[in-house]
């Protein structure tokens, strides 16, 4: 009871609260408020649902081991509501690999029509690695980033910047121009296979949205990093909705 209590108020310091718990035995539940949130009635919480999905992993299509079905598998097994894959693209005229995001789509909806499949890509030229989501081909100029949120944006998608700061294809130039607001990439990976190196730090100090990629190759690695999105429904709509605004952990 003593440990807990100890972490229980730590947590409580973090969150700003001045006054310190002092238990004799562990609670069943204790509420530890967060900041203030947004104000909301019973009835309007009524209306949210939280929903779990994994982002940014791959199959077959590219470097991926898992087929696209067994991709699908693999989330109906881990009970999720929602995938974004990606593989790996590199633009027009290149090997195709959207074809592996489209297989999943029509999978799912053939044999598991509640799962929301968002067909992306991974932009992969060279200059840093870029998920697009949802795009209807990968057939696309990706010759600078700018082309590549241009591309994205004109097919109605958007652009989240990829392992920013743990991978060779980082590219300083690109955080700069994010931190200078000189580049329209939509948001950023703050966590990618379960690493963060200071990508959530960017992310707040910009206020920018943000995912937490699994980046799975490996079969059975949907679970390495999850997604949990509020939203009012669980359409690709409301799920770009709830990234674009941050409802996101």
């Amino acid at each position: 009871a003593n440990y807990f209590q100890h972490t229980l108020n730590i947590f409580r310091w973090t969150a700003g609260e001045e006054e310190m718990i002092h238990l004799a035995g562990r609670p069943k539940l204790i509420p530890i408020s967060l900041g203030e949130g947004p104000q909301l009635t019973e009835e309007e919480l009524d209306d949210w649902i939280m929903i779990e999905g994994a982002y940014h992993f791959h199959c077959t299509a590219s470097d991926g081991i898992p087929t696209p079905e067994e991709r699908v598998e693999e989330a109906i097994g881990y009970y999720l509501d929602f995938i974004i894959p990606s593989d790996h693209s590199y633009g027009l005229g290149t090997k195709d690999t959207f074809w592996g995001a489209l297989k999943m789509k029509d999978y799912a909806k053939s044999h598991y029509p509640d799962l929301v499949v968002i067909p992306g890509t991974e932009a992969s030229q060279g200059f840093g690695h870029y998920n697009c989501f949802p795009v209807t081909t990968s057939d696309f100029n990706q010759t600078s980033v700018d082309a590549i949120v241009k591309e994205t944006h004109a097919q109605g998608g958007i652009v989240i910047y990829c392992h920013p700061t743990t991978s060779p294809y980082d590219t300083q130039q690109t955080l700069e121009r994010m931190l200078n607001d000189d580049i329209d990439i939509d948001g950023i990976e703050i966590c990618n296979s379960g690493w963060e190196i200071g990508e959530g730090d960017i992310a707040a100090y910009k206020n920018l949205p943000f995912m937490g990629a699994c980046d799975a190759h490996q079969p059975g690695h949907l679970w390495r990093v999850r997604d949990f999105l509020f939203v009012k429904e669980n359409t690709q709509e409301e799920i770009v909705n709830a990234i674009l605004n941050r409802r996101v952990v």
